[in-house]
């Protein structure tokens, strides 16, 4: 009888399955895995900063840079069209017009130009009044071509000879600057069209025939002392400075929009002379690369990192002498 009872027994043991005892996890391996999460995130979030401010950065670049092809091409187009002659007036950089902070020039090309007021069909001459400048309220580089006719009673304005000059004979082209020379920065034509929205900044000098770079278009060997048709300058040397629109919002906004008056003095005139070796230009880059930049600008860090320049040579087709006028 024991013996069934215990073979009774061991069956229905065997046929009720044991309980398996699951143990969950420990505070300690829950927090390592926590740790291990956290660092995993962290990682990526940097991967994904990093990949980001690579973007901006290189759109950045690619927006400067398309700006300042966009603006030296039209130079390149415009000088090397421009009319050189000793009876028309022009408004350039020279001894009396030092143009201080934002250079600016007027002159006549033989370019396509805006007709604001002229019957159509009419007369029309192939000249053009060109003007460049950088608008003192926007700081944007901007474009003026006004078409000219072949006469008063056909087309409006035609291209006017000395003693007749661009400011007088176009009254709101320019206005009165310092030493009261006229000062196309100044202004009111509303002609005027922005070429480039980043472009803050526009400063030129010449190369002269002797190879030098000089704020004045004329050698004072021989004894020239005014522009005369351009007969010594071989070339102009053109450099801009750029603010990309992202760059541009981070700014303070004054009286202008934005207030960009810090960084175009930092960025100062160029300073030339007979014994100078490298290209204006370096100048501006010597500025850019200090570390104090951002202060000296009155600009935040960031955009200050972005402020790039820019330098072109284009070549005047100079002529060989006065007497070929």
């Amino acid at each position: 009888m024991k013996s069934l009872s215990r073979r009774v027994y061991f069956m229905i043991c065997c046929a009720v399955p044991s309980r398996k005892i699951r143990q969950g996890f420990t505070l300690v391996e829950l927090l390592v895995a926590m740790t291990v999460l956290l660092l995993i995130f962290a990682v990526c979030a940097a991967l994904t900063l990093e990949a980001q401010n690579l973007l901006n950065h290189s759109t950045e670049k690619m927006d400067a840079d398309a700006q300042a092809r966009l603006v030296f091409d039209r130079l390149t187009i415009d000088l090397t069209s421009m009319l050189k002659r000793t009876d028309v007036d022009y408004i350039v950089k020279d001894s009396n017009q030092t143009q201080a902070g934002n250079d600016n020039m007027a002159f006549y090309a033989m370019a396509s130009g805006y007709f604001s007021a002229s019957p159509d069909p009419a007369p029309r001459n192939k000249v053009s009044l060109l003007a460049y400048r950088i608008y003192s309220q926007t700081y944007q580089m901007q474009r003026l071509a006004k078409g000219t006719g072949w006469n008063t009673i056909s087309s409006g304005i035609p291209m006017v000879f000395l003693p007749a000059t661009l400011s007088t004979t176009w009254a709101n082209l320019a206005g009165t600057g310092a030493g009261g020379y006229p000062d196309l920065n100044l202004g009111t034509d509303t002609d005027y069209q922005v070429l480039a929205d980043g472009v803050f900044r526009l400063e030129y000098c010449y190369i002269l025939s002797d190879g030098t770079f000089s704020n004045v278009p004329f050698l004072s060997t021989p004894n020239h002392t005014a522009l005369n048709g351009w007969q010594d300058v071989s070339a102009i040397y053109m450099a801009i400075a750029v603010l990309d629109d992202r760059s541009r919002a981070l700014v303070a906004h004054g009286a202008n929009t934005p207030d960009l008056s810090g960084v175009t003095s930092a960025l100062g005139d160029f300073k030339v002379g007979a014994n100078q070796s490298l290209p204006p230009i370096a100048q501006w880059q010597t500025v850019i690369n200090q570390s104090n930049f951002a202060t000296q600008a009155n600009l935040p860090v960031q955009a200050a990192q972005a402020v790039r320049i820019f330098a072109r040579t284009i070549p005047i087709n100079t002529l060989p002498s006065p007497s070929s006028l």
